[in-house]
C-alpha cells in the first residue's frame, strides 16, 4: 500500500504540469484535456475556421486527419436532451505516439467461415444489431433471474423479453471449457467478424478465468473499431461482477490502453482494474511511463472524469 500510495502522491505533485481547458460554446461546454504542445484556444479557433458548420465536440476524427494527433475522443453529458448549451463534452487527444507507447493489435491474417454452430446467433441478432449490445449488458441479470431488472431495461431500448431470449439462451449453452478454449482460439486467430464477435460473447461464461479478462483487455486495442467497442462492452458486462483479478500479465496491454491506445477504452480499464482490486504492487510498473493521461484526468474539471 506504501508503494501505490507513494506513487499517487508524485502524481499528485505533478498535476500542475498537465492542464485543461474549459470552453463555453452553443453547445454547451467543451473541456480539452491531453494536450501537451498545442494551445486548446488556438485549436478550437482553427477547428472552427476549418469546419464552420461542426461542432467542435463532434470533431474527433476531423482533429486525426487536420492535425495528425495519434489518438482523439469524444465524451458527452447531457442534463437536458431538450436544450444543447446543457451538453459538456470532454474531448481528449493523444498529439503523437512518442516512444511507442500507443500500440493497436493488427487484424488477424486467416479468416473462417462463419462456424456452423454459431449460425443460430449470427441468425438471431442479424434481426436488430441492438440485441447484442443490449442483450451483453443484461446477460448477467437474465442469467441470475432478476427478470423485473431486466425488463427495465429492455424498456429503454424499445425490446422485449422474448426478443433478445434466443440471444441469451445461446449463450448460457456455450458453457463449456471446449467453448471457452475455442472462441479464445478465434479471437487469436480468426478475422472473420461475425466469429469473433459471438466468440467475445461466449466469454461472458467464462468470468471465473483471469485469462478471459486479460484477453477482453488487451482486445479493447483492437485495430477494427467494431471488435474493440466489442470488447469493451463485453469487459464492461464482466464488471457488473467483479471478483479480485491477478493482473501481473497483462501489465502491457494495460500500459498501452493507458498510454491512450483506444481512447474509448481507458476510462473502462480503469473502472475494471479498480474494480477487480489491482494490486498495489503493480501500480509502479503499470504507471512508469504510463501517467499522463491519468494526470490529465486527475485535473479535469468535469467531476466524473476527474473521479
Amino acid at each position: 500500500m506504501k508503494k501505490f500510495c507513494f506513487t499517487f502522491i508524485i502524481l499528485f505533485s505533478l498535476n500542475n504540469l498537465i492542464n485543461s481547458q474549459v470552453f463555453e460554446t452553443e453547445r454547451g461546454k467543451i473541456e480539452i484535456l491531453g494536450l501537451k504542445k498545442w494551445d486548446a484556444q488556438k485549436l478550437i479557433d482553427t477547428m472552427k475556421a476549418l469546419r464552420p458548420n461542426k461542432p467542435i465536440h463532434a470533431c474527433a476524427a476531423e482533429m486525426k486527419h487536420d492535425f495528425g494527433f495519434t489518438e482523439v475522443s469524444s465524451m458527452f453529458y447531457i442534463k437536458d436532451f431538450n436544450d444543447p448549451s446543457s451538453m459538456y463534452s470532454v474531448v481528449t487527444i493523444v498529439e503523437n505516439n512518442d516512444n511507442n507507447k500507443i500500440k493497436y493489435i493488427e487484424k488477424p491474417t486467416d479468416s473462417l467461415a462463419l462456424l456452423p454452430k454459431y449460425t443460430r446467433c449470427d441468425s438471431i441478432i442479424k434481426k436488430n444489431p441492438m440485441i447484442f449490445f443490449v442483450g451483453i449488458q443484461t446477460y448477467y441479470l437474465y442469467k441470475t433471474n432478476k427478470i423485473d431488472s431486466l425488463k427495465n431495461v429492455l424498456t429503454k431500448y424499445r425490446l422485449e423479453l422474448n426478443t433478445v431470449k434466443p440471444f441469451w439462451d445461446f449463450i448460457l449453452s456455450q458453457n463449456d471449457v471446449k467453448d471457452m478454449n475455442l472462441a479464445l482460439w478465434i479471437l487469436k486467430n480468426d478475422s472473420n467478424a461475425k466469429n469473433r464477435k459471438i466468440a467475445l460473447a461466449i466469454l461472458l461464461n467464462f468470468s471465473e478465468y483471469d485469462s478471459v479478462w486479460w484477453t477482453l483487455m488487451d482486445l479493447q486495442r483492437y485495430v477494427a473499431q467494431p471488435l474493440s467497442i466489442q470488447a469493451i462492452e463485453v469487459l464492461r458486462a464482466l464488471n457488473q461482477n467483479p471478483r479480485k483479478i491477478n493482473w501481473d500479465p497483462a501489465i502491457n496491454s494495460i500500459k498501452y490502453v493507458l498510454n491512450g491506445t483506444n481512447l474509448f477504452a481507458f476510462q473502462n480499464s480503469l473502472e475494471v482494474l479498480t474494480k477487480t482490486q489491482i494490486s498495489d504492487e503493480l501500480s509502479k510498473p503499470i504507471l512508469d511511463n504510463s501517467s499522463d493521461l491519468i494526470l490529465s484526468y486527475l485535473n479535469a474539471k468535469h467531476d466524473k472524469t476527474r473521479e
